[in-house]
């Protein structure tokens, strides 16, 4: 794979972070669970949490995907291939930032650790 090792640095950063944000929103909806339950009360804000996660989870699938894509291609990778690269990168990046708003939300409200 012939990537600017910034960018390659980058992708598999954001991807760690991605990692982090899917952990965070299980640990979360575990704590909601363990002290509140599922009830109509909680469900909006578990859904939210497996939306986080299924979420996080397709951002991450989505830039695995292109690396492997990319690090098939001889000898240069398709400059197609970099430029939905680093699109996704920056949609996942933006994805994390709501994604940590959202469950930072939820622990406020429902005063979890």
């Amino acid at each position: 794979m012939r990537l600017p090792e910034t960018l390659s640095r980058q992708m598999f950063g954001l991807m760690a972070r991605l990692l982090a944000v899917l952990d965070l929103a299980m640990v979360t909806e575990q704590a909601l669970l363990a002290r509140h339950g599922e009830n109509a009360d909680t469900l909006p804000s578990l859904e939210e949490l497996t939306g986080v996660r299924e979420d996080s989870r397709q951002y991450y699938r989505r830039l695995s995907n292109l690396l492997l894509l990319i690090a098939d291609t001889e000898p240069e990778p398709a400059a197609d291939a970099v430029r939905k690269l680093r699109q996704t990168g920056v949609l996942g990046a933006e994805h994390i930032e709501s994604a940590l708003l959202v469950v930072e939300h939820i622990k406020r409200t429902w005063r979890l650790p």
